[in-house]
C-alpha cells in the first residue's frame, strides 16, 4: 500500500476528500469517525458517518497553530459519551487522521496525529482547536556565565 503525501492532499484543489479519523487514548476505548456519506468499515473498525470538519494545523517557525477538528453528533446519548470521554481523557487523548477516501479508494496517510489543544462544546458541535504543545510555553531562565562562575 502506498502512503499518501498529506501535504499534497491538503494544499491543492478546491475541495476536501472524506477522511477516516480516530480519537484514541491508551486506557480508554477509541472512537472512529468519517465525513463520508456512509459508514465505512476499514481495518477492523467501523467509522461512523457524521458531519465533521478537519483542517490540519500549520507550522510557523516550529510553532504549530491553526488546525481544528469539529464534529456534530445528533444522538444525545453518543454526544454525552464523547463529551465524557474528552472530560476524562486528560493529556493522553490524541486524534489520528488515518486515511482519506479518494474515488471510493481508501488511502492510508502516514503518521498524522495531534495531541494538544483545547476542546469546547458550543451546544451544537464539539470543537478541538489543535494547538501547540504547552511545554513550548514554559519560560526557562538562561544560565549566565561570568568569569567567576567557572573558577573553583
Amino acid at each position: 500500500m502506498q502512503l499518501l503525501d498529506f501535504n499534497t492532499l491538503f494544499n491543492s484543489g478546491g475541495y476536501s476528500l472524506p477522511v477516516l479519523v480516530e480519537l484514541r487514548h491508551p486506557d480508554r476505548s477509541s472512537w472512529f469517525f468519517t465525513n463520508s456519506k456512509e459508514n465505512v468499515f476499514y481495518n477492523g473498525n467501523d467509522y461512523l458517518s457524521v458531519p465533521m470538519g478537519y483542517s490540519p494545523p500549520t507550522s510557523n517557525d516550529g510553532i504549530i497553530t491553526g488546525g481544528n477538528f469539529e464534529i456534530s453528533i445528533d444522538a444525545e446519548f453518543k454526544r454525552q459519551l464523547i463529551l465524557a470521554w474528552f472530560d476524562t481523557a486528560d493529556d493522553k487523548a490524541y486524534l489520528r487522521v488515518r486515511a482519506v477516501i479518494d474515488n471510493e479508494v481508501i488511502r492510508e496517510i502516514g503518521t498524522m496525529t495531534h495531541r494538544h489543544g483545547t476542546v469546547t462544546w458550543d451546544g451544537e458541535k464539539i470543537v478541538w482547536a489543535l494547538g501547540e504543545n504547552p511545554k513550548f510555553q514554559m519560560q526557562i531562565n538562561p544560565i549566565v556565565f561570568e568569569p567567576d562562575t567557572l573558577i573553583d
